[in-house]
């Protein structure tokens, strides 16, 4: 076999194309994230305010905070249930890398940052597709987790 490699999160871009990060402003409320979610057919929105990352707003986040405990999303502010602390990653690293990440922060969704810009938000959706869609990605995504797990 052919030695590749190893993928990186840069790499996604080239498989999937352009992953522009969907963003709603600090003072949104939870329908507006919702919404801009639907909207994006996507999982997770950022929370900013000038251009500042102030966290995470994600589907798990609905299903944990949202009205289960007892908060309206129409009257409830983003930043009252958004995850403060928001782990990040830069397009350098491993595919690898980010599926222990998120198996081990138990998370689904990571911003992508270089020099302090947020350049898009990689999902565990997005990795499967590229898996689905090109075999030598997965082939070589699981050699590089079994390293990883090696060392």
């Amino acid at each position: 076999m052919d030695y590749r490699p190893p993928f990186r999160v840069k790499d996604l871009i080239g498989q999937l194309g352009p992953i522009t990060p969907v963003v709603v402003d600090s003072h949104a409320t939870v329908m507006d994230a919702l919404d801009a979610m639907a909207t994006h057919d996507i999982g997770s929105v950022l929370v900013v305010e000038d251009k500042q990352v102030l966290g995470i707003y994600t589907e798990r986040d609905y299903a944990r905070k949202g009205e289960r405990a007892g908060r309206s999303a129409a009257r409830t502010p983003i930043t009252d249930v958004m995850t403060r602390e928001v782990i990040t990653i830069g397009p350098q690293a491993l595919v690898a890398e980010v599926l222990a990440l998120m198996h081990e922060k138990d998370i689904r969704h990571i911003p992508v940052v270089e020099n302090g810009e947020v350049l898009f938000v990689i999902s565990n959706k997005a990795i499967l597709r590229a898996f689905a869609e090109n075999k030598a990605f997965w082939d070589t995504t699981m050699r590089d987790f079994g390293a990883l797990h090696r060392t």
